[in-house]
């Protein structure tokens, strides 16, 4: 039997496979879900929800406050939720599961692993991993072998907040201090957590080596859970293969939470290109009040450091600064630690509690499967290319709806409001039109793929016919018409009988072929590669651009001086 939402094989008697299950709307049970209930938590479906803002508000929520559908009403409440939370809830951190051997060595490798400890009332992952790792440096002695990791996973999951973080840490230990490490661990973060908000389900992972290595199975879990889906069922079939060190999954509530997914994933990765963010933290007592940051700082900050930044301004519009109750205040992207550090120091704002720099994969694009030909290969939630013809592109109120056909299977990807940018140049397309349309699978049928278009690469372009008049024989001049069946040449003065016209083929030039079209900044998924980035990325890839290690990563002075302490470099994965 074939899953009826995505074709793999399932033996699943309503027709669902694994991967899928998790998935389905909690409230219909009858289709894929696209996101949760801001307020509720809950999965649900595109027909079971409505927007407000960018939130999801499901039907049920609605039935029992219609005031949510107001904008300004839904903020209020969400923005005094996260007033009335003055202080973390406890949880208790306790061993659920174990795999491997126990490493034997005087130093060990440790890997700390953390994910779904958001809540959009005012927490937020990466700030967990910010504090934590400022108290591990305060209580032992921890030689960092990276900057802390903030890894963006695969942005089609449901489960997802906006940005879909993991994130980890990487340094050695002493043998001795390994337990008391991972008992002041447990402690920490079980202090600070939101249990009340349902979809939280936070997750710590500890993974022990004797040498710098990854398990090859946590680098799959890593490329797994970034370019498709990883449901925590298959990756605990998979964590059972485990031969290298010893890795330990800490939860305050469920046998298999599901953070342990972005988790495992975050201590698994490997970044063959990679950038940097400097994330700089609200003092708590700010968290639910406007955010104080000058924007005439950034714009000069962008202007003095694009490319070597990028992403964070659209036009004279900031993108940095976040809108929400959490305790990020910006974020600053580039290429370098130095330079987010430069651009930070730049920046006037409101006091604030720490700053990190994190090296991460967003701005890579590593998301993106190619399929080839293998178009059938093609599942809900993964964003794929796809080589394609066009059919149409029309607009239907403020959406683009782009139709394509590849291998006898039809194609419809939609563009939004928000990416005007891209959806004036897919207006551009013409019939027969051969591109490569990057596309975010929302559904998929026998013959029918629907989905959110990221980018399009034009690679062939129909030839414009224009039909002319023929040149003259004798100097080439265009011919005239002198009458129904006679032409002359006004340089030369040759007639000819008859009157005709003749097709020429001219070039497109209101698109280029083989370059990325794509919506503008304010339009960007985390992982969406800017096209300022296309030159960093290669100088990455080649080794020709090494980045070094810096100290300090985090600190709550803006004043300090970076040093180099050692070129970066990603554990072996054996």
């Amino acid at each position: 039997m074939k899953c009826k939402f995505c074709g793999r094989e399932t033996e699943d008697r309503n027709g669902i496979c694994e991967y899928c299950e998790p998935f389905v709307c909690e409230i219909c049970g009858a289709r894929l879900s696209r996101g949760y209930c801001a307020i509720c938590g809950r999965l649900v479906c595109t027909d079971d929800f409505k927007f407000v803002g960018f939130a999801r508000v499901c039907i049920q929520c609605l039935e029992n406050n219609p005031k949510l559908i107001d904008y300004n009403y839904f903020l209020k409440l969400v923005f005094s939720r996260a007033r009335e939370v003055t202080s973390y809830a406890s949880e208790e951190f306790t061993k659920v599961m174990e795999f491997g051997v126990p490493p034997s060595s005087e130093h060990l490798h440790v890997h700390i692993g953390l994910d779904d400890f958001d809540s959009p009332y005012g927490l937020c992952t990466t700030y967990v991993m910010a504090k934590l790792l400022q108290a591990l440096k305060e209580r032992f002695s921890i030689e960092l072998l990276d900057f802390p990791l903030l890894v963006r996973l695969n942005p089609n999951i449901p489960l997802k907040t906006r940005g879909n973080a993991s994130v980890a840490a990487r340094f050695r230990i002493h043998k001795a201090d390994v337990c008391d490490l991972v008992e002041n661990v447990c402690k920490f973060v079980g202090n600070i957590s939101h249990k009340f908000f349902k979809k939280t389900q936070p997750a710590l992972v500890v993974y022990l080596t004797d040498k710098y290595a990854i398990d090859k199975v946590l680098n799959w879990a890593y490329m797994q859970s970034v370019k498709s889906v990883l449901p925590p069922k298959i990756l605990l079939k998979k964590l059972s293969e485990i031969k290298i060190g010893q890795l330990m999954v800490f939860s305050p509530r469920l046998q298999t939470p599901r953070g342990i997914v972005g988790a495992i994933a975050a201590i698994g990765a490997a970044f063959d290109d990679y950038t940097f963010e400097l994330i700089a933290y609200r003092k708590r007592e700010n968290i639910w009040m406007k955010r104080q940051v000058d924007e005439n700082s950034v714009i000069e900050m962008n202007s003095k450091l694009f490319p070597l930044v990028f992403g964070n301004i659209d036009g004279k519009r900031v993108l940095i600064v976040p809108r929400g109750p959490d305790p990020v205040l910006f974020g600053i992207r580039g290429e370098a630690p130095e330079v987010v550090y430069e651009a930070f120091k730049i920046i006037k704002h409101e006091d604030i509690d720490l700053w990190t720099i994190f090296r991460t994969n967003q701005a890579t694009s590593s998301h993106i499967r190619s399929l080839g030909s293998n178009i059938e290969d093609a599942h809900p939630y993964e964003t794929v290319t796809i080589d394609c013809k066009v059919v149409t592109a029309s607009r239907k109120n403020d959406k683009i709806i782009l139709k394509a056909r590849a291998g006898g299977i039809l194609i419809e990807g939609f563009a939004y409001k928000l990416q005007r940018q891209l959806q004036s140049n897919l207006l551009k397309l013409r019939q027969d039109d051969v591109i490569r349309l990057i596309i975010a699978i929302m559904d998929k049928r026998e013959n029918i793929i629907r989905g959110n278009i990221e980018e399009i690469i034009p690679l062939k372009l129909k030839p414009e016919l224009i039909k002319r008049n023929p040149r003259c024989p004798r100097c080439c001049s265009r011919l005239k018409k002198k009458s129904k069946n006679e032409m002359y040449c006004k340089k030369c003065g040759l007639r000819i009988p008859g009157s005709f016209k003749i097709e020429i083929k001219y070039p497109r030039s209101e698109l280029r072929i083989h370059k990325r079209y794509l919506p503008s900044p304010r339009a960007y998924r985390h992982l969406t590669m800017p096209n300022e980035r296309v030159y960093f990325r290669f100088q990455k890839l080649l080794g020709k651009i090494r980045a070094y290690l810096t100290e300090p990563v985090l600190a709550e002075n803006k004043e300090l001086t970076l040093v180099k302490v050692l070129p970066i470099k990603d554990p072996e994965i054996s």
